[in-house]
């Protein structure tokens, strides 16, 4: 098991459109913990990454959701390309990572 802190807005908001949700874990005022291995996590990363897309008006703190991963796990913000802890740059789309 693999939690990973992000922030609640996107979550509720999935949660709320009634699609498959991960489990959480740990809630604090901001933030849910959630499993990256969890059935539902790529599902709610799919999601987020639809919305932070820029043909999207509202992100719903799509953005913040996948940045939040990338942190964490060393997932790309915009492509989802896993890098290597070492990598400052995306290996697939050459973006800086934070």
């Amino acid at each position: 098991m693999s939690l990973v802190r992000v922030p609640k807005r996107f979550i509720t908001d999935h949660d709320e459109r009634a699609l498959p949700t991960p489990t959480i874990h740990k809630a604090t005022t901001r933030h849910f913990w959630i499993d990256s291995a969890d059935p539902h996590f790529l599902g709610l990363l799919s999601d987020a990454e639809y919305y932070a897309s820029d043909a999207q008006d509202h992100d719903f703190g799509a953005r913040a959701l996948i940045c939040a991963i990338d942190q964490q796990l060393g997932w790309c913000c915009t492509c989802l390309t896993v890098n290597g802890p070492a990598d400052t740059r995306c290996v697939n789309c050459n973006k800086r990572r934070p």
